[in-house]
């Protein structure tokens, strides 16, 4: 359901049922149900580690975790969260995300290149190899036009030792991606 721009009613205007059920159901439904999509994965994903600070341009998996979304050119809320583990017993670093839309430009930037450690990630510091780090990294774009949107979840890992993954903690958390219209 779309959107439509609220009529300025005039004295002596008509109020018909269809004005009506256009002006105030279907634009408070709008309201209530904004364009959203959501994708769930239990898949492990990994990342090796890079020697420095990266910008995140890897692809987890475009397939199961990208969202197809058309909008209405309102701002839009991307997030992405899920458990964090290391393979590497001491460990410190970090993961960091971005998304990049439609195959042109990155969320942090809104141009081809994204912003060093992108849009957001999670720091940790653990003492064991079974250490997980559960993280939540939201993101407000702005600007962005109306119409059919995809948006691919990249990362990168920035750290000593060790490999970096996002996973399913139990059956509690599948990694999350997801995007709303607000």
């Amino acid at each position: 359901m779309a959107w439509t721009t609220p009529v300025t009613f005039n004295t002596g205007d008509p109020l018909t049922a269809v004005t009506l059920n256009q002006q105030v159901r279907d634009n408070l439904n709008y309201l209530y149900e904004p364009p959203r999509d959501v994708t769930n994965n239990s898949a492990v994903y990994s990342i090796a580690v890079a020697s420095l600070p990266s910008a995140p341009t890897t692809a987890i998996d475009d397939v199961n975790l990208g969202v197809s979304l058309t909008t209405t050119g309102r701002d839009i809320q991307l997030a992405i969260r899920g458990i964090m583990s290391r393979t590497a017993a001491t460990a410190e670093g970090y993961l960091c995300f971005d998304f990049f839309i439609d195959g042109l430009t990155y969320a942090s930037t809104g141009t081809a290149t994204p912003a060093n450690r992108g849009i957001g990630g999670i720091s940790y510091y653990q003492t064991s190899s079974n250490g997980r780090h559960m993280f939540n990294v939201n993101f407000l774009l702005r600007g962005l036009s109306a119409g059919s949107h995809i948006f691919l979840p990249r990362w990168a890992h920035g750290n000593i030792v060790g490999t970096g993954n996002i996973s399913i903690l139990g059956t509690d958390m599948a990694t999350q991606v997801f995007v709303t219209e607000i």
